[in-house]
Parts: C-alpha cells; sequence; structure tokens
C-alpha cells in the first residue's frame, strides 16, 4: 500500500489532503483539528475498488472537497479504534468499534472523531453494489454491528482483504470485489427488511463462501465444519451451493489451488518450497496437491513455477496515481 502522512501543528488548523485510491481518479478532502495532529492514509487498488486505512493521532474533522468522479462510488466505513461521526444529508451515524456504514460518496459526509480514530475505508463501484441488491435508499445506511450476521462476516471478509494485499494477484482481484459487493449488498438488504433481494438460499451461500475464505488455511475445513458454524444441516449446505455448480468440497480445494499458484509465482515467495506453499493453504499431502494442480493448471507445479516465472502482484495504487508515497507538509500549502 502507499502512504500519506499528514500533519497539522497548533499553527496551522488546516491542510488539503489528496489520495490516489480508486482507478478513476483522486479523491479529495480537507482536514482539521483544534490541536496539532499526524495522521496518516494508507491505500491501494483492487481491481475496481480502492481501499485506504486511516489512523488519525487527535481530534478532527475531515470534510470533502469534490473529489473526481466520487458519483461512480459508494464509500464504506469500518470502525477500528476510537469513535466516528458521519454526517451529512441523511442525518449522522455514530460509528463504535467494530461497527461499519455506507455512505453515498454522490453526497460525501463529513466526519469527525473527537478523540482520534482508526478505521478501513473503500470505495466500491456503484454498479456492482445495486447489481448485487445493494441499492441506496439514504446517503447514510448504519451502524452495522461487526459482532453477527452478515454485518459480521462483511466485517471479517473486507479484513481478510487488507491483510491480504501483498500476496492478491490481478487474476484473484474481480473475484474479491463481487464477494465484496454481495455481502455489502446482502447487509444493507437486512439493514432495509428488503428480504426480496436475498434470499435464504442467497444469504445462506454467501455465508458459505466467506467463511471458506476466512479459514482456506485450516486443514480440517470441510462440509462438516462448514455447517456446524452456520447453525444448518449438511443437506441444507449442499442445497444452498447447488447454484454454483460445483459442490462445496471441490470449491474449497480450487480456491486453494488457485491461491497456491498465486503464491508460488509471487516475487516474495520465491524462496519458499512448493510443499511449504501447499501446507500453508491446507494441503496435508504434497502427492495430492501435485496431481489435483495438473488436473487443474495442465502441468505440475514444478514445471509451472518454471516456466511462469514470478509475476508481479498488483496491490499498490493505480500507475496513474504517480510514486508509491509521499508527505504532506501543512506550512507548504
Amino acid at each position: 500500500m502507499s502512504v500519506a502522512f499528514l500533519e497539522l501543528s497548533a499553527n496551522s488548523p488546516a491542510c488539503e489532503h489528496e489520495a490516489c485510491w480508486g482507478p478513476h481518479g483522486r479523491f479529495k478532502g480537507r482536514l482539521y483539528s483544534k490541536v496539532p495532529l499526524v495522521a496518516s492514509f494508507e491505500y491501494a487498488t483492487v481491481a475496481d475498488m480502492g481501499l485506504a486505512r486511516f489512523r488519525a493521532s487527535a481530534d478532527f474533522r475531515a470534510e470533502p472537497t469534490g473529489s473526481k468522479h466520487s458519483e461512480r462510488y459508494v464509500g464504506v466505513v469500518l470502525q477500528i479504534g476510537g469513535t466516528g461521526y458521519c454526517e451529512g444529508s441523511g442525518g449522522i451515524v455514530t460509528l463504535a468499534p467494530r461497527h461499519w456504514a455506507v455512505v453515498d460518496e454522490a453526497k460525501p459526509p463529513v466526519c469527525a472523531g473527537p478523540s482520534g480514530a482508526e478505521a478501513l475505508l473503500l470505495m466500491i463501484p456503484r454498479a456492482k453494489l445495486t447489481g448485487k441488491g445493494g441499492a441506496l435508499t439514504r446517503p447514510l445506511i448504519g451502524p452495522f454491528s461487526a459482532d453477527a450476521g452478515i454485518g459480521r462476516l462483511a466485517w471479517r471478509f473486507i479484513h481478510s482483504v487488507f491483510d491480504e494485499l501483498p500476496s492478491l494477484s490481478p487474476q484473484s482481484e474481480p473475484g474479491v470485489v463481487d464477494t465484496v459487493c454481495q455481502l455489502v449488498g446482502l447487509a444493507m438488504a437486512e439493514f432495509s427488511g428488503d428480504r426480496t433481494a436475498a434470499s435464504s438460499t442467497q444469504a445462506v451461500r454467501e455465508r458459505i463462501k466467506a467463511f471458506v475464505l476466512d479459514h482456506l488455511r485450516d486443514p480440517e475445513l470441510n462440509a462438516d465444519c462448514i455447517a456446524a458454524a452456520l447453525h444448518c444441516t449438511k443437506r441444507y449446505l449442499h442445497k444452498a451451493f447447488e447454484m454454483e455448480g460445483v459442490s462445496v468440497g471441490d470449491y474449497i480445494w480450487g480456491l486453494r489451488l488457485d491461491q497456491c499458484r498465486d503464491e508460488l509465482l509471487h516475487p516474495q515467495s520465491q524462496g519458499k518450497s512448493i510443499t511449504e506453499v501447499a501446507f500453508s493453504w491446507g494441503f496435508s499431502s504434497s502427492a495430492h496437491f501435485s496431481t489435483a494442480f495438473k488436473e487443474r493448471f495442465g502441468n505440475p507445479p514444478s514445471s509451472y513455477r518454471k516456466e511462469e516465472g514470478p509475476h508481479t502482484i498488483h496491490a499498490g495504487p493505480s500507475p496513474r496515481c504517480g510514486g508509491n508515497s509521499s508527505k504532506f507538509n501543512i506550512s507548504a500549502l
């Protein structure tokens, strides 16, 4: 991720900040504080979704100042630490830690934290979210709790996306964005009581996917433990997953093989053995892994790694954004 540092002194109570964390340009804002403040803004893109981690050391107020193409996006704010407030034409949403909200970037809210804060921020393509049942009925929707239901699944999956940024491959990024949009859309539908947008079997199917992604490295992951975690029978689990065209077990092994392939080609994993990579993604037999890998990709893992060579993983900012890091000095503004 790229990082921008924002510094406010007692004599300079405000600064403009600008970050490239979306594929269509820059999202701008003005940061205010009544006290000296140091804030950091880490940002990246995954396919056509923007991600950022914001940290502020003290009281702050952030106001948008006309970001380019913002009408194409829907924002998601996940409160990690401190209490945050989002205030806009749709009212005020208070975000305690482990709560999140959806905001309409066409009518972006003012965000504030009275004693500092840490938050994860997403910019989701509006067309993809509405296509997943996430219609925006008002500019601010939430708060959603990260402790139960779809809100928890969305929270955990988005967190895992941030954690796995260094190892995400370009091939897997569109699927990651689709899953984020699906989970956020389901949470919005559940929040508004719109059950037609998300049937019970669709909800279970997305819960299965989220649970699998969250536990993919666990060698004990199987239909039995998923059914137990989701409090449903194995029969209902398989029934809900029929629309995917593969069994739950094949879905798990397919994802594991895709992750192993991506890691084998990642420049930072060239020092790892094939067995080490395979076992880290839930395989317990080198022979089983080699056979399954060849069936899926046409070559055994050793030959595939040699022929394909290391690939660069594009988890950083959009190329049009320029350099990898920057420092904003308020005295120069």
